[in-house]
């Protein structure tokens, strides 16, 4: 005996049916988020992140901050986000490492 309304399942998509298509570039079939930079982007990028890695290195803090202030005008938001996170990471995670040793 089964009680209450039937409901379809929440997907149609099986998984041999995948609706993700590559696109023109490999890189972005890849899922690389620096594959379409220029290489004037790419120096504005590794400034910011460098900036950004010393002012955490001498405030402890505001990885995101200074970053997002140069990355978000040649990344998407989505891209930026994703990259602030997964560098401030790395950043605390090694200052914290080397302060473990004192």
């Amino acid at each position: 005996m089964r009680s209450g309304h039937w409901q379809p399942p929440l997907s149609r998509l099986s998984a041999k049916c995948c609706p993700v298509t590559a696109g023109s570039y490999p890189a972005t079939a890849m899922g690389y988020a620096l594959a379409d930079l220029q290489s004037l982007d790419l120096i504005l990028f590794a400034a910011g992140t460098f900036a950004a890695a010393l002012v955490t290195g001498v405030a402890g803090f505001a990885f995101g901050i200074v970053a997002a202030a140069v990355w978000l005008h040649f990344l998407t938001p989505a891209h930026a986000t994703a990259l602030i996170v997964a560098y401030g990471l790395i950043v605390q995670g090694s200052l914290s490492g080397s302060c473990a040793g004192r």
